[in-house]
């Protein structure tokens, strides 16, 4: 597939220390209606000594809507929605979803063999609410009501594969959650990041995004791109996803080092795909080089070499 940049959205500076009056906005994400209306969404870091702790989501630049980091937006019972994590030192982390429209936060209560968790990729398929939990396996994740008037939906695992990949320096798969999917046809769409660290330091980690292709209970791909990213952003993570005409709209949170290495520059950009193609056994659409396959009822398939975290050659 064919990335390219189309804008930088918003700059910004991540600084030593935050105030109520000059906090650290970050992860920018939008919720896009096929008519073009959009809702913003954003991490507020209130105190960047205590990020993990002291950060809101703010909607459309202003409105604090509700404790949180990291939101995903997408588009449920008729109104734009966002997922998101709370830290909180006693709990750890709580998993939630907001529902513009009913001004409702709703918390997600995981299946009890798996714990909550931050990374995780929402979509809509037949109006039903699903989570991409995590990628080795690749995990499905149903949410649903108990009754309607419950504040809080239960989660069920309804697809697990036995997807294996390489794992990163912190024993965990270097292929992480990223952005929300969306639903193309038969077919479920999403960007992830990679997660590496060449040498043991915070200012070495590294995201790039890669693509997954999920044919319900059929088959399953993943693949990178070959887009050279400008190298002053170490960290390029997939904040959301939508679809306009022949294109696919990602728009992603990039900074020049992780989020605990201050202070340092960041951007939030907007980059299209074009998904004009239609998708084959060779790929979605065209330039994509697959990373991984898992047809149904065979073993899964994995590249050597993971293009995904690497450098095109000649970059």
């Amino acid at each position: 597939m064919k990335i390219r940049h189309e804008a930088v959205l918003r700059e910004f500076d991540k600084l030593d220390r935050s105030t109520p009056e000059h906090s650290n906005m970050v992860f920018d994400c939008i919720a896009r209606t096929p008519e073009g209306e959009e809702t913003r969404f954003a991490r507020r870091i209130v105190d960047s000594k205590r990020s993990w702790h002291d950060s809101v989501i703010v909607m459309d630049g202003e409105e604090v809507i509700g404790s949180g980091e990291d939101p995903r937006p997408f588009f449920w019972q008729g109104s734009a929605c966002i997922s998101a994590q709370v830290f909180n030192p006693q709990q750890r982390l709580i998993n939630k979803v907001w529902i513009k429209d009913q001004d409702r936060w709703l918390v997600v209560v995981p299946p009890y063999n798996l714990p909550p968790g931050k990374n995780w990729m929402p979509f809509v398929r037949g109006d039903v609410l699903y989570f991409v939990h995590e990628l080795s396996p690749f995990r499905v994740l149903k949410a649903s009501f108990i009754h309607p008037r419950d504040d809080f939906l239960v989660l069920d695992t309804v697809i697990e594969h036995p997807v294996r990949v390489p794992v990163s320096f912190d024993k965990y798969s270097r292929l992480r959650g990223g952005a929300n999917a969306v639903q193309i046809g038969d077919l479920i769409v999403g960007f992830g990041h990679t997660n590496d660290r060449p040498v043991p330091a915070p200012e070495s980690i590294t995201h790039r995004p890669f693509l997954f292709v999920y044919d319900w209970e059929k088959r399953l791909e993943y693949y990178s791109f070959d887009y050279e990213f400008d190298d002053r952003f170490r960290v390029v993570d997939p904040t959301s996803l939508y679809r306009q005409g022949d294109r696919l709209y990602l728009v992603t949170c990039e900074t020049e080092y992780a989020w605990q290495v201050t202070p340092q520059k960041g951007r939030i950009c907007l980059y299209s795909i074009d998904i004009a193609g239609e998708p084959n056994e060779s790929g979605f659409g065209l330039g994509g080089r697959r990373l991984h396959w898992w047809p149904h009822d065979k073993p899964s398939k994995i590249r050597r070499l993971l293009g995904a975290w690497g450098r095109p050659e000649g970059t």
